[in-house]
């Protein structure tokens, strides 16, 4: 909570003041500070609070607790999808679907793939899917022996890519490198809690350090990946408007 508050008192709510590039004027503008609700918002949280209440007995034995700024973050995680012409979809580490029907929903045409190593959780994603009548989303459960080589072998470009509930920063770092195989310059790709430890935090600033990488913006919660070349390379800092319906 410490570094959460010295967080918010060194940054400031971004207007785009400094911003030379009319994209990315935009980009932080009107689509992640954008706070117009839409249609599915509601829909998505009664669903998180569903499964929450239903399923307490497995969920506690996770890391993750129910969060008022979950549903902030799924909505920027909209907003992003929502605004670009993506065509494949990927989540890694899916927890329960929410976050995955934020991005379904987000683009119904669009193929969307999610993948997780856990058994529980993935019976858990599925039953959202379901009662939401998602047929579009691919859920992947990793065996031990498999890798997520296998399930990229499949696509063809990754647009987008959200790196969700995985546990070992470590893993989230080479995770990653195998997704830069399959990125192009529109690509966006969107990390969960990049605080929440100091492991985390280092591997953080080593993402957003990569050659590839041209534009991080980190909200705290979330970190945020740019990748065109046109764009002059730069880490930006940003504090959002915490509000939810």
């Amino acid at each position: 909570m410490k570094k959460r508050i010295f967080y918010r008192f060194k940054t400031r709510n971004h207007k785009g003041h400094g911003i030379h590039s009319p994209y990315l004027y935009r980009f932080i503008t009107s689509v992640l500070q954008e706070k117009n609700p839409f249609y599915c918002f509601k829909q998505i949280e009664t669903q998180r609070k569903k499964i929450y209440n239903e399923n307490f007995s497995i969920l506690k034995n996770h890391s993750k607790r129910l969060r008022s700024k979950d549903a902030f973050n799924g909505q920027i995680i909209f907003r992003i999808i929502e605004d670009a012409s993506f065509k494949t979809l990927l989540e890694l580490g899916t927890y329960i679907g929410i976050e995955t029907l934020y991005m379904a929903m987000a683009k119904p045409d669009a193929k969307c793939f999610s993948v997780t190593k856990s058994a529980e959780l993935a019976g858990l994603a599925l039953k959202s899917f379901h009662e939401q009548d998602l047929n579009q989303i691919n859920l992947h459960l990793i065996k031990p022996q498999e890798d997520l080589a296998t399930i990229l072998k499949e696509l063809d470009s990754l647009d987008f890519v959200l790196f969700n509930y995985i546990s070992d920063p470590q893993e989230t770092f080479e995770l990653f490198k195998k997704c830069l195989s399959l990125n192009n310059i529109g690509s966006i790709f969107v990390l969960m809690d990049i605080h929440k430890n100091p492991k985390m935090d280092a591997v953080w600033k080593k993402i957003r350090s990569h050659e590839k990488v041209q534009i991080s913006i980190d909200t705290y919660d979330l970190g945020i990946l740019l990748f065109n070349p046109e764009l002059s390379k730069k880490n930006y800092v940003l504090r959002t408007n915490f509000k939810t319906l």
